[in-house]
């Protein structure tokens, strides 16, 4: 993989190259850098897109998400079931709706150790 200065300063040549030589086909160009003409025609998009001064131009632009995925909790019918599993559960968990915390993990008759 080639480095980032080194990918830089390709596509710097690339707008220096387009515009010393605008007859150039994207192949030629592409041969010129020792690049994949995909890349050429990429990179001189996006050159025409950016301001022609602005070095920020020249790099890459994230992949990352810019925006949070949607949660699923905050959909009203999932929280209405939430509601309703919390305030009656179903019979195959075997849990007790109000009991303190303790009941519900030890039975009565188990006793349990004293936490340190």
């Amino acid at each position: 993989m080639r480095a980032f200065a080194d990918l830089i300063a390709k596509r710097a040549a690339l707008g220096w190259l387009a515009q010393r030589h605008p007859q150039w086909t994207r192949n030629a160009l592409a041969a010129a850098l020792s690049m994949s003409s995909s890349w050429v025609k990429k990179w001189l998009r996006r050159r025409c897109e950016a301001d022609p001064t602005d070095v920020m131009g020249l790099h890459s632009r994230s992949r990352a998400r810019h925006t949070p995925p949607v949660s699923i909790a905050s959909q009203p019918a999932v929280l209405r079931r939430i509601l309703e599993i919390r305030l009656a559960p179903p019979d195959h968990l075997q849990r007790v709706v109000n009991a303190p915390r303790s009941e519900q993990i030890w039975p009565s008759n188990v006793k349990h150790c004293p936490q340190s």
